[in-house]
């Protein structure tokens, strides 16, 4: 399928300005919200085993605004592993108990969020020329709006609010360390990110295996994938297409950021338990049948060879 070769010029006049106002409205919003929570917010569970030991004693306003300042980031963060892997977002399990008058600044970020992602969509597989060769329309407009780091999956991510009608969360899920098959063309454009000296001999020792067709890109991070079942405090109705009822008392959903409980009352009363149990084994360094090299052939990004099995 051919990809679309449209003007840059002429999709920056269309959109340019309006995305770097949504960009500038959205971060503004999240870190009032984030302020919002810590003094209004009571914390009901976070992941401890996020925290070093010395951190586990501090506040748990601390431990809250540290959860949503690294879900919320607009941004990768200085990492240049995090930088280098494409579509990560942060995972941050928490819930939190928040009063309903926050309800309207929520409904606005998930909407500028909605606004961002509807932006950028038509331009997703979108092509333009940069130095004679064809690159990403959408890379190159968050460049020329000041967010050449911006991580849209994370951008995109909703708040995952609910009302306050549950007696227990429940969370269940594993760890897991993502890895990717990428081509040569794809980790050589994985380099050109980085202007350091490191990444011009990576470039040089990348030339030497221009012959093979793929390589592993072994993220060393793990997170947490996370499947959520909500028991209702009262059961509701389900009607379905037969004309038939069922009652229903366990909701479900995947899980990648905080769980923000509206109250009607004053969030110190809120009682909901909260289960967590996370497998502790690490994934095998593979989610397809090849064993990996155990020292990446790149320093500047997390490359490996790779044998099939």
């Amino acid at each position: 399928m051919t990809k679309q070769k449209i003007s840059f010029e002429q999709r920056y006049d269309e959109i340019g300005q309006t995305l770097k106002s949504y960009f500038a409205t959205l971060d503004l919003a999240q870190k009032t919200f984030v302020n919002y929570c810590k003094f209004n917010g009571r914390l009901l569970f976070i992941e401890e085993q996020r925290f070093n030991e010395k951190e586990q004693e501090f506040s748990e306003q601390y431990k809250m605004v540290t959860a949503l300042q690294k879900v919320l980031a607009l941004e990768y963060n200085d990492a240049p592993s995090s930088f280098s892997l494409p579509g990560s977002t942060e995972t941050f399990h928490a819930v939190i108990a928040l009063p309903t008058e926050c309800e309207e600044t929520i409904i606005d970020i998930n909407e500028t969020k909605h606004l961002i992602g509807g932006l950028l969509a038509s331009t997703v597989d979108a092509r333009t020329k940069v130095d004679g060769n064809w690159a990403p329309m959408n890379k190159e407009l968050l460049r020329a709006i000041g967010r050449p780091r911006a991580n849209i999956k994370q951008v995109k991510r909703r708040l995952n609010v609910h009302k306050e009608q549950y007696s227990r969360i429940s969370y269940s899920g594993t760890w897991q360390r993502p890895n990717y098959r990428k081509t040569y063309e794809d980790v050589k454009a994985l380099l050109s990110q980085f202007t350091s000296e490191q990444a011009k001999y990576d470039r040089e020792t990348l030339e030497k295996y221009k012959h093979l067709k793929s390589f592993a890109l072994y993220y060393d991070k793990h997170y947490s994938s996370m499947d959520g079942n909500f028991k209702l405090k009262e059961p509701v109705i389900i009607k379905h297409k037969d004309g038939s009822e069922s009652e229903k008392s366990i909701l479900t959903q995947k899980i990648s950021s905080p769980i923000y409980l509206l109250c009607e009352g004053d969030v110190k009363d809120v009682d909901v338990e909260v289960r967590y149990k996370i497998k502790e084994n690490k994934n095998t360094r593979s989610s397809f049948k090849v064993v990996i090299e155990e020292k990446p052939i790149l320093k500047s990004v997390p490359v490996y060879l790779y044998h099939e099995q």
